[in-house]
Formats: structure tokens, C-alpha cells, sequence
């Protein structure tokens, strides 16, 4: 489905006063991520030995975490907007899961096109906290374009390297596309 970028819009509005980098955020991230995997992890135990009660007030937290989870990844995402250069958007799916990280993508190319940028950075990041140490977002991303269900991809590392100089060469968890 297309995207009109108004899930970007909204979370910039909702996030208009946030002023830490994105590096804080995406540790608050980590933390709120792992919190939730030792939730999930305790939900599981306390059904195995027959503690509902403990299972439900456990996965109130969990929901609890996960909202956090995400306020914080949102935080993180729009600190990752605002720094764009050479009319480019780039954005950063670390710690997005793959469904998110899609529909994340989508509405930034609607809100790119929108906002007249020439190019999507999209920072995938390479798969090392991946299960298996595969990344998924990435070979999405790459898979999509592949079928022509994204927009093109730039696989010219030069041109990369010339638009994004702050990544000084630094390129294999980046993608590039041409909105």
C-alpha cells in the first residue's frame, strides 16, 4: 500500500520538542528492548508454572516497556531526519523490527517526495544484533527494490560517499535511493 508520509508528519509533530541526539535515544532504546526481551522471557515462565496473575501483571509491564520502547525509537528516528544535507533524507531503522522498519521506509519516500528531497539514506545498519547476525531490513529494503517496489537504488558507493561525507567511506549499513 502507498504511503502519503502523514505517519512521519505525525511523529514529527509529536516530537517537535525533542532536542537529545539520537545516540541517547537509541540507548534508551537498547535498554527498553532488552527490558522487554526479560519480560517476554518471565511472561513465558510464570505460564509454565501456572501463575496467570503474575503472567497478566508481567505482560501490563511488557506493554508498558514497549510503548516506552517505541516513544524512544520514535525520538530517535526524528533526530535522525533533521539531519539531512545535500538534499538528502536519511533515516535510521536501528532497532526497528522488520514490518516496522517497511512501513517506517514507505512513508519517509511518500514524505521525502513530498518535501522535494532528491535521495533516501536509509541507515540499516549490518545485521550484527540480528538473530544470526542476518540483516533483515537490509535485504528487505534490497529485495524490494529489486522488484521495482521501491524507489531505485544508488549502489554507487562514490556517490554515497559524496552526499553523506560525514560517513567518510563508512557504507555497508547504508542504502541509498533515488526518490
Amino acid at each position: 500500500a502507498a504511503s502519503d508520509g502523514n505517519y512521519i508528519s505525525d511523529m514529527l509533530a509529536r516530537h517537535a520538542n525533542t532536542v537529545s541526539d539520537a545516540h541517547d535515544y537509541s540507548q534508551v532504546a537498547q535498554g527498553y528492548w532488552s527490558l522487554r526481551h526479560t519480560l517476554l522471557r518471565q511472561v513465558g515462565a510464570a505460564h509454565a508454572v501456572g501463575d496467570g496473575d503474575g503472567a497478566r501483571r508481567l505482560q501490563q509491564l511488557c506493554m508498558e516497556t514497549n510503548r516506552k520502547l517505541l516513544d524512544a525509537q520514535e525520538k530517535m528516528f526524528v533526530q535522525s531526519l533533521r539531519k539531512c544535507d545535500n538534499n538528502v533524507l536519511q533515516i535510521d531503522l536501528h532497532g526497528f523490527d522488520e514490518r516496522a522498519a517497511m512501513r517506517v521506509f514507505d512513508d519517509a519516500v511518500a514524505f521525502g517526495r513530498g518535501k522535494r528531497f532528491d535521495y533516501l539514506c536509509v541507515i540499516t545498519g549490518r545485521g550484527q544484533h540480528s538473530v544470526g547476525g542476518v540483516p533483515k531490513i537490509r535485504n528487505a529494503l534490497i529485495a524490494a527494490a529489486r522488484t521495482g517496489a521501491t524507489p531505485r537504488r544508488i549502489e554507487d558507493r562514490a556517490r554515497l560517499t559524496r552526499l553523506l561525507p560525514h560517513v567518510r567511506g563508512r557504507v555497508a549499513g547504508l542504502l541509498l535511493f533515488q526518490l
